[in-house]
C-alpha cells in the first residue's frame, strides 16, 4: 500500500499469464513511476523505476517474448519535458533513459510490441 497518491495504472501480461503493472505515486514527495508483478499468487513489494530525481509520469508498459517488461514514462523539468525508458532483465532494472532528448515538450508516451516482437515507442512532442 502507498502513503501518497497512487495515479495512471497501466498492465501487461507475459506469456507464463503474470500480470505486470506501473504507475505513478507520489508516497515520496513527488510522483515516481513504480512497478509491481503479480505472479498469479501474491504482488511483489512496489519497485521505483524512475530515478525519483524530476516529477515522473504517464507510464506505459509492455512484455517481450522473453519476459522483458519495457516501461516509458514522462518526465517534467523546469522548462520542459522528456520521455524515459527502462527495461526489467533478470530482476533488474536498467538505468533510466532519455529517449527524447530534445528542447520543449515531449508527453505521454505509448509502447507497442507488434507481432514480430518488435517494441515501438511513440509520443507527443512540441
Amino acid at each position: 500500500t502507498s502513503s501518497g497518491k497512487s495515479l495512471a495504472p497501466v498492465g501487461a501480461a507475459d506469456r507464463n499469464g503474470a500480470i505486470h503493472l506501473a504507475w505513478m505515486d507520489n508516497s515520496s514527495g513527488r510522483f515516481a513511476i513504480l512497478y509491481s508483478r503479480w505472479d498469479k499468487e501474491t504482488w511483489s513489494e512496489p519497485r521505483m523505476v524512475s530515478d525519483g530525481a524530476t516529477l515522473a509520469i504517464f507510464p506505459s508498459i509492455v512484455v517481450d517474448r522473453s519476459g522483458v517488461v519495457h516501461i516509458a514514462w514522462m518526465e517534467e523539468g523546469d522548462t520542459d519535458s522528456d520521455v524515459y525508458y527502462s527495461s526489467l532483465v533478470n530482476g533488474i532494472w536498467s538505468k533510466p533513459e532519455n529517449i527524447s532528448s530534445m528542447a520543449g515538450v515531449s508527453q505521454r508516451p505509448q509502447l507497442v510490441i507488434d507481432k514480430l516482437d518488435v517494441i515501438h515507442l511513440v509520443w507527443f512532442d512540441n
